[in-house]
């Protein structure tokens, strides 16, 4: 997403990155330089309220409201998400029984 290579200087910089998946994770990695100019500070991280991570690792997160759900709810022919996104990522569904267009 976004990469700062060489000497910054002696000032603080900021950056700014969108995260648009409703899942993930942030890793941070930098190499130390040689000398007393090789230090590597990161530090005042915000997050806006739309990303933060509200449910636990084990849960899943409605895309739209942020919902924490259990994993048993996924794709269990419940509507337990607004616009469905517990059920759309499901693959091809088996029916059993009823028309096609039932659940």
């Amino acid at each position: 997403m976004g990469k700062i290579v060489g000497n910054q200087g002696n000032q603080w910089l900021q950056g700014n990155f969108n995260i648009s998946a409703s899942a993930f994770k942030i890793r941070f990695t930098a190499t130390a330089g040689n000398g007393r100019l090789g230090d590597i500070a990161l530090d005042d991280f915000k997050f806006s309220p739309e990303v933060m991570p509200s449910c636990r690792y084990s849960q899943f997160t409605c895309e739209s409201s942020g919902k924490c759900i259990p994993p048993t709810a996924v794709c269990d022919f419940k509507n337990d998400c607004p616009k469905l996104s517990d059920e759309v990522k499901c693959g091809k569904c088996k029916h059993t029984y009823g028309s096609p267009h039932e659940y």
